[in-house]
């Protein structure tokens, strides 16, 4: 478990984070939609979609 002190490092770890995240699920949304699917598998893009609302949540209490 790291424990950080800095509220700047906090916002970069947050904004990194959430940046991951968002890109986590757009690549899940591509790959399906290039694979043809009728219907999203929701499965792949919730735990992504999650972790980035973490993150920005975390952002936002480092910020505000």
């Amino acid at each position: 478990m790291l424990i950080f002190d800095n509220r700047q490092v906090i916002a970069i770890a947050a904004g990194i984070a959430t940046a991951a995240a968002f890109g986590a699920c757009v690549m899940a949304i591509q790959t399906q939609v290039a694979a043809g699917v009728k219907h999203i598998d929701w499965g792949d893009i919730v735990p992504p979609f999650l972790l980035m609302w973490i993150g920005l949540h975390h952002l936002a209490k480092v910020l505000g």
